[in-house]
C-alpha cells in the first residue's frame, strides 16, 4: 500500500511539474502583416507588429512551395537563404525584405524566432501566401491603372455635372477604407503536445487510483 501511495504522490508531482513548465513553454503569439499576393522575383516586405515576449530575438522568415521546400531569400546586409536567422533583430528590426525566386503558385510564409545566441526555437507562425508570375504582376499593374483612370474619369465627369452652387457649398470629408492587413497569432505546436500529455497524465493517475480503490 505504501509503495502504491509513493507511486501516486510521483504521479501528482510530475503533473504540478508539467502545468509548471507549461508556464515558460512558446506559447508566445507572433503577430506580422504580410501582402495577400507577391510576385516572382519582386521584393516585398513583412513587418513584425507584435512579440508576446521580452528580449533580444532572432528572427528566421522564409516562404516555402507545396512540397516544402523553400524557396525566397531575406535581406541582412547582403540577400541570403531565408534558412538563416537574421541575428539580433527584433526589436530593433521590425520590417524585413524578402524576394521569392523561380516558383509561382501557392505556398506558406512562415516567421520562427529565438532568444538570441540560443539555438532553439521559441515560436513559429505559418500563413498562406500566393506568388505570381511576372507576366501575371504586369497584368495585375495594368489592371489597377485601368480602375485608377476610370475612377479619376468618373470623379471628373461628376464634378463637372454639379452645379456651380453647389461645388463650393460644403468641404466634406473624405472616408478611406482601412487597408486590409494579414495578421496571424497562433500557439506553437509545442503548446498543444504538451497539454496531450497532461491530459494523458490525468487518465493514468485516475485509472491507477480506481485500480487502487
Amino acid at each position: 500500500m505504501k509503495v502504491m501511495v509513493i507511486r501516486l504522490g510521483f504521479l501528482f508531482l510530475l503533473m504540478f511539474s508539467l502545468l509548471f513548465a507549461l508556464n515558460f513553454a512558446s506559447a508566445i503569439n507572433i503577430n506580422f502583416d504580410f501582402p495577400e499576393k507577391v510576385y516572382q522575383n519582386t521584393e516585398f516586405n513583412v513587418e513584425i507588429k507584435d512579440v508576446d515576449v521580452s528580449g533580444i530575438l532572432d528572427v528566421k522568415i522564409y516562404v516555402v512551395n507545396k512540397s516544402g521546400a523553400m524557396v525566397s531569400d531575406i535581406y541582412s546586409e547582403k540577400w541570403q537563404s531565408s534558412n538563416y536567422y537574421v541575428k539580433s533583430a527584433y526589436p530593433s528590426q521590425t520590417v524585413y525584405r524578402l524576394i521569392v525566386g523561380d516558383y509561382t503558385g501557392s505556398g506558406q510564409i512562415c516567421v520562427k524566432l529565438r532568444q538570441a545566441g540560443k539555438s532553439s526555437a521559441i515560436g513559429e507562425v505559418c500563413r498562406g501566401i500566393e506568388i505570381m508570375t511576372k507576366e501575371e504582376s504586369l497584368i495585375h499593374q495594368k489592371e489597377e491603372s485601368i480602375v485608377i483612370n476610370n475612377n479619376e474619369t468618373a470623379s471628373s465627369d461628376i464634378i463637372e455635372n454639379v452645379p456651380a452652387s453647389d461645388v463650393y457649398e460644403e468641404d466634406k470629408p473624405i472616408i478611406l477604407e482601412n487597408t486590409k492587413k494579414y495578421s496571424t497569432s497562433y500557439y506553437s505546436n509545442r503548446v498543444l503536445l504538451i497539454y496531450g500529455f497532461v491530459v494523458l497524465c490525468v487518465i493514468i493517475i485516475i485509472l491507477l487510483s480506481l485500480r487502487i480503490l
